[in-house]
C-alpha cells in the first residue's frame, strides 16, 4: 500500500461539557519507510493531569516511530509502551503533580499491505465496509470483566455504577501494561477504520455509525457530521480519527 496516496484522513477533539480536554491525538507520515501511525488517548478519569498523560503517550509513540518504523517486529507496540512507560517516570520525577497520571490508547499503523491495530483501555478502533463492522476492539472495563465472568449482564452494565472505570491504561513502569494487537490483512479498498474515545460514542453506537460507512462517503463530510453530533451530546471530552482507504 503506497500509504501517502492511498488513505484519507480527518480527525476532531472538542471539550464537550467538561473543563478542559484531556484527550489527544497525533498521525506521523514516513514516506521512506511507507508507514503512517494514527493515535487517538484519553487521559484517564479521576487521576491526575490527565491532558499531560494523554499528549505523552501520542509523543512517545511518535518519537518510537521515528527510530523504529518496522512494524513487522510483532512487539513493536509493547516494545513502545515500555518506552512510553520510562517517559511517563521521567516526567514525573519532574514534576510531582502528575504523579499517577495515565491514559488509554488507541492505534493504527499502515505498512505494506498490513494494518496494525492495538489498544489499550476503553477508546475504540473500528474496521468497517459497506455499513458492516470487520473488527471491533474490546474494552478493557470492569464491567466487561464482569460480563466475561458471567457475573453481570449487558443490560446491567448500561446502568452499573462501575460502569467507566477501565481495568488497562498506560501510566509508568511501576503499573507496567501491554496492549491488545490485531493485524489486518483483509482489507480492501474503500474500507474505513475509526479511532475514538469514550466520549465519541456518547453521541455515536454502532448502529449510528455503521449507516454512514458506505463507498461513495468522503472522509472531510462523514467527520463533520460526527463532530457536529457529539458537540450537541457529548458530555465528555470527545476525540476521533476516521480514516478512508482509498
Amino acid at each position: 500500500m503506497d500509504i501517502k496516496n492511498n488513505i484519507t484522513f480527518f480527525s476532531f477533539s472538542g471539550i464537550g461539557k467538561r473543563a478542559n480536554n484531556e484527550d489527544a491525538y497525533r498521525f506521523s507520515i514516513i514516506s521512506d519507510e511507507n508507514s503512517s501511525l494514527f493515535i487517538v488517548c484519553d487521559g484517564v478519569g479521576g487521576r491526575n493531569k490527565g491532558e499531560i498523560a494523554s499528549a505523552l503517550v501520542c509523543d512517545s509513540f511518535k518519537n518510537f516511530l521515528e527510530t523504529k518504523p518496522d512494524f513487522s517486529d510483532i512487539n513493536w507496540v509493547n516494545n513502545a509502551i515500555k518506552y512510553t512507560e520510562q517517559q511517563f517516570d521521567l516526567a514525573m520525577e519532574q514534576e510531582s503533580n502528575t504523579r499517577g497520571m495515565a491514559s488509554t490508547l488507541a492505534l493504527v499503523a499502515f505498512q505494506e499491505k498490513n494494518i496494525l491495530i492495538a489498544h489499550c483501555g476503553d477508546s475504540r478502533v473500528y474496521h468497517f465496509r459497506n455499513k458492516e463492522i470487520l473488527f471491533q476492539t474490546k474494552d478493557h472495563s470492569y464491567i466487561n470483566w464482569m460480563i466475561d465472568r458471567g457475573e453481570m449482564t449487558k443490560e446491567e452494565a448500561k446502568t452499573h455504577p462501575k460502569r467507566n472505570v477501565i481495568t488497562r491504561y498506560i501510566g509508568g513502569t511501576q503499573n507496567p501494561t501491554k496492549a491488545d494487537v490485531q493485524l489486518i490483512t483483509d482489507w480492501k479498498a474503500n474500507d474505513f477504520i475509526l479511532l475514538c474515545t469514550d466520549g465519541f460514542l456518547e453521541a455515536w453506537n454502532n448502529r449510528e455509525v455503521v449507516r454512514l460507512m458506505v463507498p461513495e462517503n468522503e472522509v472531510y463530510k462523514m467527520a463533520v457530521e460526527m463532530e457536529e453530533k457529539c458537540s450537541l451530546l457529548s458530555d465528555d471530552n470527545y476525540t476521533a480519527t476516521l480514516i478512508k482507504i482509498n
